[in-house]
């Protein structure tokens, strides 16, 4: 495809979609904060693109996300916390990238799901000890 523009506000409205692709596009511009009242959403795969600035800490709204994919992209900061509190989030692609860090919370500790972690080539000067003793009571974490 060849979608091009920033990702319409807009989106956010759409309170039942449950799978949002769109990976391989130009699309460009900060991811929309408005996504987080996608409540439905279980898969968002926006990898692939020119999309810059920060994670919206509002994704974290997405209880029921299992999939999330921002590959391949600018994304500047630091990983909000508010992602490692989705319970039902199993696989996490944030690699190739510009991002920094992670802020993890004291209420970071909902991991248990995760199946796949995947930070690679980005600008990470974070210790991984404190993701994975946010994990550290789960039974069946795999991190890659």
């Amino acid at each position: 495809n060849e979608l091009q523009g920033p990702i319409p506000s807009a989106l956010g409205n759409m309170h039942s979609l449950s799978f949002l692709g769109l990976s391989g596009n130009e699309l460009q511009g900060p991811i929309p904060s408005a996504l987080g009242n996608m409540h439905s959403l279980s898969s968002l795969d926006l990898s692939s693109n020119k999309l810059r600035g920060p994670i919206p800490t509002t994704l974290g709204n997405m209880h029921l996300l299992s999939y999330l994919d921002f590959s391949f992209n600018a994304l500047e900061g630091v990983v909000p916390g508010s992602i490692f509190e989705l319970k039902l989030l199993g696989s996490l692609y944030l690699s190739d990238n510009n991002l920094q860090g992670i802020q993890l919370s004291n209420s970071s500790g909902n991991l248990c799901s995760l199946q796949t972690l995947d930070l690679s080539n980005n600008k990470m000067v974070h210790d991984l000890s404190s993701i994975i003793q946010t994990s550290a009571g789960c039974a069946n974490n795999s991190l890659v």
